[in-house]
């Protein structure tokens, strides 16, 4: 069976793809594409070429993104605020 520590994760990483599924929308209003191939780190980067007031919020999107792919720790709660927070502000620019 699953235990605790997965579930958690796989609901997190839920949320995660959720928000960053918004962020890719956001960027081809503005040409920027997300492929199969990009890592994430390299996408917001692009995003940050073009919006550099967005950059730390952008790096912070990045990060949080690749702990809840590769690392076996889930978030948390905060870190998971902050992550869904950051992307909304981000794509509050219009």
């Amino acid at each position: 069976g699953e235990n605790n520590k997965s579930r958690l994760k796989r609901k997190e990483f839920g949320r995660v793809s959720r928000a960053f599924i918004r962020l890719i929308r956001w960027g081809r209003r503005y040409d920027i594409v997300f492929t199969a191939s990009s890592a994430p780190g390299s996408y917001t980067q692009k995003l940050a070429d073009r919006f550099p007031e967005r950059t730390q919020l952008l790096k912070n999107v990045a990060d949080c993104f690749e702990q809840a792919v590769y690392s076996p720790y889930p978030l948390g709660k905060e870190k998971l605020h902050e992550y869904e927070e950051s992307i909304k502000t981000i794509v509050q620019h219009q």
